[in-house]
């Protein structure tokens, strides 16, 4: 992140608009203002929010119903009758019961049902959680993967000035990542959270062929002349218990199924630490070999700029040509430039290694 601001300092050309920042405000605005990110973010929003369907695996239930009919079936009318406290002694006869005229009957009902036991959707749930923190896990790894101008989100037009210097000692901010290691890394984290996933996942699969336990009850009011009128009510609660212990292959399968995506997801994550290893060793190794290279060119830069008074005073006391002097001019000016470059590296060095440790992953 660093070196890309580096980067787009020297490379873009002064316009009319400037924007004045630090870098510890660019950095942030880099993470909230890039439209690419803000969309990634939504999409995050979104699957945690869809997790809130498995909640219906603890909480209750609670529906509300009402319905109207005319009918002249026999069980039917039978029913209306008994529920609205119309069935008569004249009702029993033979004709009545296997003819009846047309009954109407009005009825609003409330049910409520909790789940006590059920470890299929429990479980589910708390899959569906940890894939979502794995979503924005991976959003927030993608935060140093594009361009800085893209990443703040700034006018074309726009020149950035930052307020403060960037590091030139190689050395990051120890305050920010104490000790250095892995964990802050976005795409490792959402890869650990995805193997959490995946073994929330084979819990479910196990627990759909379990048997599941919930209450219920509901009220009930039955009326002929509309659904608020005269007529009576009724109540019921109770428990239930379902259980399916066979179902063909598909529990089987559920489960075997479940145990593969757990292992891919655990030699994924498996890879990505290995790679992420390797990145940091590299970056290790750069940053080790772009310090000597400093000091070397630091030697070397001081050095030329000794022997360049020396020829200054030769050329001035008329000891020495200008053509040599000249010459040292120019060795002095590479010196300085060389310098210059080996700083650029360090830069570069510092930032791959940041990278690699993930310090500006959130």
């Amino acid at each position: 992140m660093n070196i890309a601001i580096y980067l787009l300092l020297v490379i873009q050309a002064p316009v009319a608009d400037e924007v004045t920042m630090s870098l510890r405000e660019a950095i942030d605005r880099a993470a909230v203002s890039n439209p690419t990110l803000l969309a990634e973010r939504a999409s995050a929003r979104a699957a945690d929010r869809r997790t809130l369907d498995g909640t219906r695996a603890f909480l209750p239930t609670l529906t509300f119903g009402a319905q109207g009919l005319r009918t002249t079936d026999p069980v039917a009318v039978f029913g209306l009758k008994l529920r609205q406290e119309q069935f008569f002694a004249e009702d029993l006869s033979l004709d009545a019961l296997n003819r009846p005229a047309s009954f109407v009957g009005y009825n609003v009902s409330a049910t409520v049902e909790l789940p006590v036991l059920a470890p299929e959707g429990l479980f589910g749930y708390a899959a569906a959680r940890k894939a979502s923190r794995a979503v924005s896990a991976a959003v927030e790894a993608g935060n140093q993967l594009s361009s800085l101008g893209a990443l703040l989100a700034l006018p074309d037009e726009a020149r950035l000035t930052l307020t403060d210097p960037l590091d030139m000692t190689g050395e990051a901010d120890p305050s920010s990542y104490t000790p250095r290691d892995l964990s802050r890394r976005g795409d490792l984290v959402a890869l650990r959270l995805g193997v959490e996933a995946a073994e929330a996942m084979v819990k479910s699969a196990w627990g759909s062929n379990l048997p599941s336990v919930g209450l219920f009850g509901s009220l009930g009011r039955h009326a002929r002349s509309s659904p608020w009128g005269e007529g009576s009510g009724h109540w019921t609660v109770g428990i239930g218990v379902t259980w399916t212990p066979f179902r063909g292959l598909a529990g089987v399968g559920a489960v075997g199924g479940a145990q593969a995506d757990r292992m891919a997801a655990e030699l994924r994550l498996e890879a990505a630490e290995r790679e992420a290893r390797v990145e940091v060793l590299r970056a290790q190794r750069f940053l080790s070999a772009s310090r000597e290279r400093v000091t070397v060119a630091a030697e070397g830069e001081s050095e030329a700029r000794a022997a360049l008074d020396q020829a200054g005073l030769r050329y001035r006391t008329g000891t020495s040509t200008i053509t040599e002097l000249l010459d040292v001019q120019t060795a002095a000016t590479s010196a300085t430039l060389s310098l210059l470059a080996a700083r650029r590296d360090l830069l570069l060095a510092q930032a791959a290694l940041d990278f690699a440790y993930g310090v500006y992953d959130r």
